[in-house]
Order: structure tokens, then sequence, then C-alpha cells
């Protein structure tokens, strides 16, 4: 028990002294405060789970830096796959292939054309692809409220890609 308060205590010593520096780092690679917080924290909860790694490497600092790194590379990857616009039907059975960009924010290029929670509602079923009934659920909104929302904002994206 001793030797894991002993890994708990360093563990907690190296993110009181790299958690600014990894913060740092992650939001100038992700440009997004959120993102870098959230990416900072995910670096520090993969040290606690291999805490026996991070701490017997030559340089614990250099481990975690590189766990970040890692970690950046894997958000991004994220980010990319969530602006891939890719799914946008004229009916719920049909997809069509409009749009690919690459780690360009889905939410900077298409957030104005709804109200935010609209749009958030339509990633949900179209990028991340959850049913209408864990979307509806997710948001407190009956299904066929939530049918309504994706119609809406479907429209307005198909009236903003066609201009494009």
């Amino acid at each position: 028990m001793d030797g894991c308060n002993s890994q708990n205590e360093r563990i907690a010593q190296l993110f009181r002294e790299m958690f600014d520096v990894l913060y740092v780092y992650a939001k100038n690679a992700l440009g997004d405060h959120s993102l870098a917080e959230d990416a900072t924290q995910e670096t520090f909860c993969i040290a606690c789970a291999k805490s026996d790694e991070c701490l017997q490497s030559d340089n614990p600092k250099g481990w975690l830096m590189k766990t970040l790194k890692n970690v950046v590379r894997n958000t991004k990857r994220q980010r990319a796959k969530l602006s891939m616009l890719a799914v946008i039907s004229l009916n719920s059975d049909e997809s069509e292939l409009l749009a690919t960009y690459d780690e360009i924010s889905v939410d900077a290029l298409y957030g104005d054309e709804a109200k935010k929670e609209d749009f958030q509602i339509f990633k949900l079923i179209a990028i991340e692809k959850h049913s209408m009934k864990d979307a509806a659920e997710a948001f407190g909104i009956s299904i066929e409220a939530c049918k309504k929302r994706v119609q809406r904002i479907k429209k307005h994206l198909k009236k903003k890609l066609s201009r494009e």
C-alpha cells in the first residue's frame, strides 16, 4: 500500500509541475481552451492508469509530453472525423457525400446556420451515428421534436452547401 501512495504522490507532484506546461502546448496545438484542458486531463488519466510505465521511465516529464502529443493527435483525428460533413440526405434512407473537410471544425463552418442545440442534435445523429431516440433522450425532447429539428438543420445546411 505504501508503494501505491508513493506513486500517487509522485503523479500528483508531476501534475503540479507539468499541468500548465502541457496545457499551453495543447492549447497551441488544438487552438481551443476546452479541448486543451480535456487533452491535458486525459494525459494525466493515462499517467495514472500507466503509473508504473510513467514513473519508471528515464524522463517522466518527457513521457507525459509524448503522451500529450499522442492525445492531441488523436483529438485532431476525432475532430477531422466530425469535420467530414458526409451525410445530408433528402430523406432518412438515402445519404449522399456532399463535402469533406480536413481538420476544419464543422461548428465553425456550419454552426451559425441554426440554433446551437439543433446543430448539436444533428451532429449527434448524422456524424456520430446515434439514433433519433438516443438524441432525443440526450437533449430531453420528444422523438418527434428531434426529427423536426434535424429536418430544419438539414434544410439550412443544404442551402449553404448549394451556395458553396
